[in-house]
């Protein structure tokens, strides 16, 4: 199930949260906001436990789909990586029979 985008009326709900956050970026000596460097993990699920239940199922989905960003990054700089080497010669294609005969090979020809 995808969650549905923020509403207009939620938005401007925020607005004042946002604001908040932008003053404390802008000026953090003059916010009593942690910086994102000072706070902790405890600090972190006490801020978010502030929050109301739908703000919170939001902060959730947004984590999730970082995190699915994170990993589809990875995954195509690994595939990035796996193309170089294969295009260089320092990998080939090839089956898991393919694999397993060359290290046999390779065993055989190291005794």
């Amino acid at each position: 199930m995808r969650a549905q985008a923020p509403s207009l009326d939620l938005m401007r709900e925020r607005e004042p949260v946002i604001m908040a956050w932008r003053s404390a970026v802008a000026d953090p000596e003059a916010s009593n906001m942690p910086s994102s460097a000072t706070v902790t993990f405890q600090q972190a699920l006490e801020i978010v436990e502030g929050l109301p239940d739908d703000q919170q199922g939001e902060l959730l989905e947004i984590v999730r789909h970082r995190q699915r960003e994170h990993r589809r990054e990875a995954l195509a700089a690994g595939i990035e990586q796996a193309r170089g080497e294969l295009a260089r010669g320092e990998a080939r294609r090839g089956t898991v029979e393919d694999l397993m005969s060359d290290l046999a090979e390779n065993t055989e020809t190291d005794e």
